[in-house]
């Protein structure tokens, strides 16, 4: 548990000990360790750096998750969802009954103000106020070459998310100057308690990006919120973890393997507790704090927003998320 101290503390799990950083202070890095290894705590400066760190020995206990049928899903689940991204069904143009959508229909946005998202999220089938479709206005604007497609793109079995800067045709976005791709299940699967698994990898981050992994009510309430996994272009080596509307808040650890390589993100609810992993891993370990709520996946982009701030001469474009793999378990 979280304790209103200035020092750090360590948190038990069943792969061994998290380290957290003092609350109240910038934030720091939260490492795992397998058995016999060496717990590292870290803090790190406001732009994302690492600070001095500190070293010292812990035994730690059982390691990962053990697998069943799929790699790192827990003893006692189902598959209840799956999408493996040999296609998009995507509103528009699909008419499945249950498809995924470029925006949040049950807050009825575009954008989060309460962010400073400075990024309209559109899917490329959109038509704008203008007409004009919004695929064919980054396609025009020459400076993405051709695409198959270009906020949201299915090929090889994956799918990729981006986002750009509109230049000269911020005007037909609103006056926005960014547009970015999300997928949001709500009109796709919700439920309660469960685990949650995305197989994923960046392609393309830097200053000004936020890229989100999170789970949301599908009464269209706030919070509870849980962030599965956010990645802040400043330090894209650095992976976040939420949990809105608990007294935990928010935590983080060092991307293992590197930030821009392959990773399978999980996280398990149950009605007693909370459990985030990555490559197995558990990260992080808390009572459940959600108790009547049926939860739905998103992946979404912010650009310019509050915790990135803007992009600058340094910012590759587009940015890009390739996902493998969602799937969603029911507990047997």
């Amino acid at each position: 548990m979280w304790h209103a101290s200035r020092r750090s503390f360590l948190l038990g799990t069943t792969s061994g000990f998290l380290v957290f950083p003092p609350i109240g202070s910038a934030l720091g890095g939260i490492e795992w360790r397998r058995p016999g290894a060496r717990v590292r705590t870290s803090q790190s400066t406001q732009d994302g750096a690492t600070a001095g760190t500190t070293s010292e020995s812990a035994e730690v206990g059982a390691t990962d998750l053990k697998t069943v049928g799929d790699r790192y899903v827990p003893q006692g689940y189902t598959l209840a969802f799956q999408d493996d991204f040999d296609r998009l069904d995507l509103l528009p143009p699909s008419n499945v009954s249950r498809p995924w959508l470029p925006y949040w229909a049950r807050w009825n946005v575009r954008y989060l103000a309460g962010n400073q998202d400075r990024s309209i999220k559109y899917g490329d089938a959109e038509r704008l106020a203008d007409g004009r479709l919004v695929g064919q206005v980054l396609r025009a604007s020459g400076r993405w070459g051709e695409r198959d497609g270009y906020l949201h793109e299915v090929g090889g079995s994956t799918l990729k998310l981006r986002g750009f800067p509109l230049g000269a045709d911020a005007g037909a976005f609103g006056g926005f100057p960014y547009v970015a791709a999300m997928i949001s299940g709500e009109r796709v699967h919700a439920q309660r308690w469960g685990y949650w698994q995305i197989r994923m990898r960046v392609n393309r981050l830097g200053r000004g990006h936020h890229l989100a992994v999170w789970l949301l009510p599908v009464d269209g309430s706030w919070p509870p919120e849980i962030d599965i996994v956010e990645v802040v272009g400043h330090d894209p080596s650095i992976f976040y973890t939420n949990a809105h509307g608990s007294s935990t808040g928010l935590a983080s650890y060092r991307a293992p393997n590197g930030a821009f390589g392959w990773h399978t993100f999980g996280f398990e609810w149950t009605p007693w507790s909370m459990r985030w992993t990555c490559e197995g891993q558990v990260v992080r370990e808390q009572p459940s704090y959600i108790a009547d709520k049926d939860l739905y996946f998103l992946i979404s982009w912010e650009i310019g927003s509050k915790w990135p701030g803007s992009p600058d001469t340094s910012t590759p474009w587009p940015a890009e998320v390739e996902i493998d793999r969602v799937r969603i378990y029911r507990r047997v």
